[in-house]
C-alpha cells in the first residue's frame, strides 16, 4: 500500500466516489449524484487550499482508502465556487426544487463561519462550559478506507500524510467534526490524538468537534524528519 497525493486518474477519482457512497453515509453530500462528489474531490485536490490524499493498491493501483484536506476551509470553499461555480450550480440543479435542500447547501457551504462566531459546548473533565468558538482554520474533511483493507493501519497512514502536508504549509493545529453518535469515527479520532473540543447542532445532528496539534517533528515517507 502507497499514500500518494499525485494526480489522480478519473478511474481512481471514480473508487473515492465509492468509498465515499460505503463510507460516509449521512449528510448533504451523500444526496447527491456521483458525477457531482467526483467534481468536488476533483476540484478539492487541484485548489491551492485544499488537497486528497489516497491510499492505493500496490499490485492493482486500486484506491483502498482517502483523506481529504484544506489548510482553510472557508477559502478552499470561495476558490472553488469561483472557478467551478457555475459547473456545480448545474449538478445540483435536481436538488434545489426542495426548500430543505436548498438549505442544506446553505448550511454546507456556509457552517465554517456559522460554526466559528457561534457559542460551543466545550466539555471537560468535570464541567460543561459555554465558549466563543474559535475553531482552527484547518480542517480534515473526510476520510475513508474499503473496509476488506482495514486492519493495516491505513487510517493512520492518511493522518500521518495529511499532518505532513500541514506541517509543511506552516499549520500546527487542525480539526475534524463528526456525527456524536458515530461511535467508530470517534474512537478513531480519538486513538489518533485528537481531543474533543466541542459540540453543535448541524443539518439537525448533533456534531463532536475535534482537534489536534501536530508534533513539532513528523516523519516523511523515507523517514526523515521535516
Amino acid at each position: 500500500m502507497t499514500t500518494s497525493s499525485i494526480r489522480l486518474s478519473q478511474k481512481q477519482y471514480n473508487d473515492i466516489v465509492k468509498l465515499h457512497r460505503s463510507g460516509i453515509r449521512k449528510g448533504f453530500l451523500s444526496t447527491t449524484g456521483d458525477l457531482f462528489l467526483r467534481t468536488l474531490y476533483c476540484s478539492m485536490h487541484r485548489s491551492p487550499h485544499s488537497r486528497v490524499f489516497t491510499a492505493l493498491d500496490d499490485n492493482s493501483e486500486k484506491v483502498v482508502g482517502f483523506i481529504a484536506c484544506a489548510l482553510s476551509t472557508t477559502a478552499m470553499y470561495r476558490h472553488i465556487i469561483f472557478r467551478y461555480g457555475i459547473v456545480f450550480f448545474i449538478l445540483l440543479l435536481p436538488n434545489i426544487f426542495k426548500i430543505s435542500n436548498v438549505i442544506k447547501i446553505l448550511e454546507t457551504l456556509f457552517y465554517t463561519t456559522k460554526h466559528k462566531r457561534s457559542k460551543h459546548k466545550e466539555t471537560g473533565t468535570k464541567s460543561t462550559n459555554e465558549i466563543e468558538g474559535s475553531s482552527p482554520s484547518a480542517e480534515l474533511l473526510s476520510i475513508v478506507v474499503d473496509e476488506n483493507a482495514r486492519g493495516q493501519k491505513i487510517g493512520k497512514k492518511l493522518v500521518e500524510a495529511l499532518e505532513r502536508y500541514f506541517h509543511e504549509n506552516g499549520i500546527s493545529i487542525y480539526k475534524v467534526v463528526t456525527y456524536s453518535k458515530d461511535s467508530n469515527a470517534n474512537k478513531f479520532y480519538q486513538s489518533c490524538g485528537f481531543r474533543k473540543r466541542a459540540e453543535f447542532i448541524h443539518h439537525g445532528n448533533v456534531m463532536f468537534e475535534y482537534t489536534k496539534i501536530i508534533e513539532p517533528s513528523i516523519q516523511s515517507p523515507n523517514g526523515v524528519s521535516i
